[in-house]
């Protein structure tokens, strides 16, 4: 054979690949190690322990970040019901992130009209997520007379009331399964799903795709992962436990368009696409039954285009296309020449991304690229598409920081790069996902 690349399209419908197996915290009952609590902030006192902050009182731990819509929506109830319980019942705020990040995030939710809880706080922690590890949040950990009285993944004041009188928690347990020792940026799926010990394979296969129903061992967050080769092609794609809509967007919208909401037109009510405003346990069920594992490796430049093939097949019963619309859209505009100040001579088409905070970072990034950015990063929950109507086409380097996601505070920060953002009707590509 003259071409020695293998192609490869497997159809792996079906469940419980892995057994699930639930993640362990410290048992509804059992007393909790009596360790020192340090760095609190917005309390009288910097540090305390387990045992003396449940003494006599219900001690709720909440989990949370700046990132998790549910736990940034909980948190004036949580500041509401300490307010009403006072002495009997201490919140404290639990997050892995640092005091500054998280800092700067609420000085923007300030700006934006959102009040910031006076409960005690606790950055950057690994003691407390060790001792209760958990794969989601909010978590909530309750402790009295340092006992776990309930793990859950709301709190409501009724409960609460039980829990301060003596009575028992009957809330839902929280429950978290394990997952598996995989990183999808390292690994190639298939080689997690056809070899336990994950042997090296690089060589062996340069061209397949896989698609199976929904992991259980990868959990019930999801995501993406990309590897590109030297001159900045994507040769693969891999997705876990991700809902079939996302697919869609990745498909016809080559990573750079569909990133938010806003240009995308689903004209069915099945399951498999609908939108659900479910989170936490009560999503569990809907994850496990319209999720899916998809891995595209290609050595051209049709990874797309197979990937659409590819949809066609494992879910006939859909058609997507794309339609030219006019529609309110952001509209990305260069208003002066700045932005030549920040041009780059590289020949790579590789752009290096980060993101810390309120900060954003763009190295060696084209317009359509930093477009990308803007949709998926600032713009996420907009129900507007970015449309770029600056016709610059050169390379350039951008970073900045902003208080708020409004387009006010975003355009301060596009200023010195001599670009805008408007609200305005315009010309752009919708995807339309219909029932065939």
């Amino acid at each position: 054979m003259k071409n020695l690349l293998c192609a490869l399209f497997v159809l792996l419908f079906s469940h419980g690949l892995m057994a699930q197996k639930q993640l362990v915290n410290i048992a509804v009952g059992e007393q909790v190690p009596d360790v020192v609590i340090k760095g609190i902030t917005d309390a009288n006192y910097s540090s305390a322990s387990l045992h003396q902050m449940s003494q006599d009182q219900l001690l709720i731990l909440d989990f949370w970040a700046t990132w998790c819509a549910p736990c940034l929506y909980a948190l004036p109830k949580m500041d509401s019901i300490q307010q009403e319980f006072k002495d009997q019942l201490k919140v404290v705020l639990v997050t892995y992130q640092g005091e500054k990040e998280v800092q700067t995030f609420f000085k923007g939710r300030i700006k934006n009209g959102f009040p910031v809880p006076k409960l005690p706080k606790v950055f950057g922690d690994t003691l407390l997520r060790n001792l209760f590890p958990h794969n989601t949040i909010p978590h909530y950990v309750w402790i009295k007379n340092g006992s776990v009285i309930a793990i859950t993944e709301s709190v409501d004041r009724e409960q609460v009331k039980k829990a301060i009188v003596g009575e028992m928690v009957t809330a839902k347990t929280k429950i978290d399964m394990i997952r598996a020792d995989y990183d999808r940026d390292k690994t190639p799926l298939i080689q997690f799903l056809n070899n336990p010990q994950q042997r090296e394979q690089k060589g062996k296969v340069v061209n397949y795709s896989i698609f199976t129903k929904f992991i259980p061992e990868l959990g019930y967050s999801g995501g993406t992962s990309l590897e590109w080769d030297s001159l900045g092609n994507i040769k693969r794609i891999t997705n876990t436990n991700i809902n079939i809509v996302k697919l869609y967007k990745m498909a016809y919208g080559k990573m750079r368009t569909f990133i938010n909401d806003g240009a995308v037109d689903i004209l069915s009510n099945d399951t498999l696409v609908r939108r659900f405003n479910v989170s936490g346990m009560a999503a569990m069920p809907i994850i496990e039954k319209r999720t899916f594992c998809y891995e595209i490796v290609s050595a051209d430049d049709h990874i797309f285009e197979k990937m659409q093939q590819d949809l066609k097949i494992a879910v006939p019963e859909f058609t997507a296309k794309v339609i030219v619309a006019r529609d309110s859209c952001l509209v990305l505009e260069k208003i002066n020449n700045d932005l030549e100040s920040y041009v780059v001579d590289s020949k790579s088409r590789l752009s290096e991304f980060t993101v810390n905070g309120n900060c954003v970072s763009n190295k060696n990034c084209d317009m359509s690229s930093f477009r990308t950015t803007l949709e998926a990063v600032i713009f996420r929950y907009a129900k507007w598409p970015i449309v770029d109507q600056t016709g610059f086409l050169k390379r350039f380097d951008i970073e900045f920081c902003y208080e708020t996601n409004s387009i006010e505070d975003i355009n301060v920060a596009l200023l010195p790069y001599g670009l805008k953002l408007s609200l305005k009707i315009a010309e752009h590509e919708r995807l339309v996902i219909e029932k065939s």
